[in-house]
């Protein structure tokens, strides 16, 4: 119900992202060389984080955990 259209909308607004050629390239480069990146993505499909809090996340832990 109320609840999953927000996360709808969200999905949404990040296909831009996460599809564009730009994006994805840099999503499959950060999930292939970063295992924190990737439990957040994997946070974000179990339904234990939105896309939201996913780049939130992402931003603030970028140079804690940055890739090689």
């Amino acid at each position: 119900g109320k609840e999953i259209y927000p996360i709808l909308r969200q999905a949404y607004f990040m296909r831009r992202f996460f599809y564009h050629p730009m994006g994805l390239k840099y999503v499959i480069s950060k999930l292939k060389s970063n295992a924190k990146f990737c439990k957040y993505y994997f946070d974000v499909v179990a339904g234990e984080m939105d896309y939201f809090g996913y780049i939130m996340t992402v931003l603030k832990d970028r140079n804690k955990y940055k890739s090689d």
